[in-house]
């Protein structure tokens, strides 16, 4: 089995392979954050996007990060038309916020010596640090498709060679 991972799936697919460790056969980042065993999103973030987070959460009177039109339109989706940015931030559904502070710790995907590939958009800007980084973390150099951050949306077949291919 593969398992595909994007965006802050990152953490829940690190853990899903290791509890699924003998039945996965490769797991593929799509512009997805890599956990570091032992510390939380939020904690692996740079200080003003963990700041970020952690006001949204505390604002939250259910205490997770609500998906907003702007979110979508300057951090997700930055090149399309707002009636597609509108469509996407209304599917979105708030995230608990516990799942940004606390910390997963599981041994890597490396660790378990589980295949990886690292797959990122060209201009995707809602990591928190470079997309390289975190394909450095499991030793690998990103391959490279069109899009933003939701380029599966946008550029669905690019992304798709990519993951059958890599």
């Amino acid at each position: 089995m593969t398992l595909v991972g994007h965006s802050w799936a990152g953490y829940p697919m690190a853990g899903a392979a290791y509890r699924l460790s003998d039945k996965v056969s490769k797991v593929v980042y799509y512009g997805a954050q890599v956990p570091v065993r032992g510390r939380s999103m939020v904690e692996d973030n740079p200080p003003e996007a963990a700041a970020m987070l952690r006001g949204m959460i505390d604002a939250s009177p259910t205490r997770s990060i609500p998906p907003t039109l702007q979110f979508v339109q300057g951090i997700f989706m930055q090149d399309v038309e707002v009636s597609t940015q509108r469509l996407v931030a209304d599917l979105l559904t708030p995230q608990p916020g516990n799942y940004f502070l606390d910390a997963l710790d599981v041994p890597s995907v490396s660790e378990l010596g589980i295949p990886a590939l690292y797959i990122l958009s060209e201009d995707d800007h809602a990591l928190p640090r470079p997309g390289a980084e975190f394909a450095a973390r499991l030793g690998l150099q990103p391959v490279m498709v069109p899009g933003t951050h939701e380029g599966m949306l946008t550029h669905p077949d690019e992304v798709a060679k990519a993951i059958l291919n890599g």
